[in-house]
């Protein structure tokens, strides 16, 4: 069941196909009741430098909330942890090399966590934040090392990863609670 209006705030346009179809791909794969809501397209501003970050995606899972960093690059993605690099489709041009945005996503969720702690004072009800790097393009071919798949999901993984916590690198035994309304609120 697609996630209704009501539980999928858009706050900000875009104007890349590629990151409207990856919304919507992610809006369609969450279930339409509580707790799951979807956040697209925003900015968080970072306290500390003044910087505004982008937010592709913040989802409201079972247990958890997701800072999803989209990633739209149709052909070949390989590489580690601390390089990758983008083939594209036709396999003649040359590899181009990625800054893994893992990186990017896990400081975006630190930033989210922080001014969440600020607004919400008691810790109990700040929610779990995990940064995951969502392979958005229905192409994309995933040749990341195991080091370079950790919180990295496809289409096919994607449902897993925000309803039952199950994405490379997850914790083993994860036993997630379920996210209140208060949080959900929050």
């Amino acid at each position: 069941m697609a996630l209704g209006p009501s539980r999928f705030i858009r706050v900000g346009e875009t104007l890349y196909p590629h990151e409207e179809e990856g919304v919507a791909f992610v809006r369609d794969a969450l279930p339409n009741n509580d707790p799951y809501q979807a956040w697209a397209l925003f900015e968080l501003p970072d306290p500390r430098t003044g910087r505004l970050l982008e937010i592709d995606m913040l989802v409201m899972g079972y247990s958890a909330l997701y800072l999803l960093e989209l990633k739209a690059h149709p052909g070949r993605i390989s590489g580690d942890a601390t390089d990758w690099y983008w083939q594209p489709p036709d396999g003649e041009g040359r590899k181009v090399w990625i800054d893994p945005p893992l990186r990017l996503a896990n400081l975006k969720a630190k930033i989210l966590k922080t001014r969440l702690r600020q607004i919400i004072r008691a810790e109990e009800e700040v929610p779990y934040i995990q940064p995951l790097v969502f392979l958005s393009n229905a192409e994309v071919i995933n040749d990341l090392r195991a080091d370079g798949r950790l919180a990295v999901v496809t289409r096919d993984e994607l449902r897993d990863a925000l309803l039952k916590h199950r994405y490379a690198g997850a914790p083993p035994g994860w036993v997630g609670h379920r996210v209140s309304a208060p949080q959900v609120q929050a």
